[in-house]
C-alpha cells in the first residue's frame, strides 16, 4: 500500500476538505471510504452551505462580518446551547470564511450566492 502521513476516514466533504488541505500542506494523503460511492452524506445533499463573511458575498456587495454570525447563532438557538456550543461557534466563524476561499481557489468548485429566504432574517445578524 504505502506509507502516509495522513489517513482520513470517510469521503464526505469535511473528510475531502481536510485531505485536501492536508495534500496542499506537503503531506501524503489517503481517503478510504467504505462504499462503492464518494461523498458520504453530502453526495445526498442539496450543497448549499451557509459560510458568514465569505468572499462571494464581499465581491457581491453584501455586507457580513464574524460577529454578526455569532450573534445570529447565538439569537436563533435552542435555550442553553451557548453554554456549550460558543466556543464551536467562534471557531466556525472565525475559520470558515478561510476555509471557502481556501476550496474556492484550489478545486473547481463554483460557490455562488442563492436566493434562499433565511426564517431567522430578523435575527440578530441575520
Amino acid at each position: 500500500m504505502g506509507e502516509y502521513d495522513v489517513l482520513v476516514i470517510g469521503s464526505g466533504s469535511a473528510a475531502c476538505s481536510a485531505a485536501l488541505r492536508a495534500a496542499k500542506g506537503g503531506l501524503r494523503v489517503l481517503v478510504i471510504e467504505k462504499s462503492e460511492w464518494l461523498g458520504g452524506t453530502s453526495a445526498m445533499s442539496g450543497a448549499g452551505v451557509w459560510i458568514p463573511a465569505n468572499h462571494v458575498a464581499a465581491e457581491a456587495g453584501i455586507a457580513d462580518s464574524r460577529e454578526d454570525a455569532l450573534a445570529y447563532l447565538r439569537a436563533v438557538a435552542p435555550e442553553g446551547w451557548e453554554q456549550k456550543e460558543d466556543a464551536l461557534w467562534g471557531a466556525f466563524a472565525k475559520a470558515a470564511p478561510d476555509m471557502l476561499h481556501f476550496l474556492s481557489v484550489n478545486t473547481p468548485l463554483d460557490f455562488r450566492l442563492i436566493n434562499e429566504p433565511d426564517p431567522f432574517a430578523e435575527a440578530p445578524g441575520g
